[in-house]
């Protein structure tokens, strides 16, 4: 129980070092700056105190086709997810890398794109 808790903890590669494993490595380009777009101020949530929300409540009985088309998108977003997880997996056990969402939508791995649109 001792020796768990003398072991260091793995140190993550950042600066230069990781821009440079996560371009070369794992295929993962550089960020790009959106500049071209002008800034709009944000827009306030609040809502008045007299406001109330209503709760709807839907139930969905798929047909047959609905069923399959259903469980085709379904297997098709855990293959993304699983992707994205495995790779994100492999950047740390074998290079210590983080892998956040922007960069994973930045790998360029034809399906894995659709999740990050």
């Amino acid at each position: 129980m001792d020796e768990v808790a003398d072991t260091p903890k793995p140190k993550a590669v950042k600066g230069e070092d990781a821009k440079r494993i996560k371009r070369d490595t794992l295929g993962i380009g550089d960020r790009r700056k959106h500049h071209t777009r002008a800034a709009t101020p944000m827009k306030g949530h609040a809502k008045a105190a007299d406001t109330h929300h209503r709760l709807y409540r839907f139930r969905f009985y798929p047909t047959e086709e609905q069923v399959e088309q259903l469980e085709r998108t379904f297997g098709a977003c855990r293959w993304v997810y699983n992707e994205g997880l495995a790779l994100r997996s492999n950047a740390w056990e074998q290079h210590r890398v983080r892998v956040g969402f922007a960069e994973m939508c930045r790998t360029g791995r034809g399906a894995a794109r659709q999740g990050c649109a």
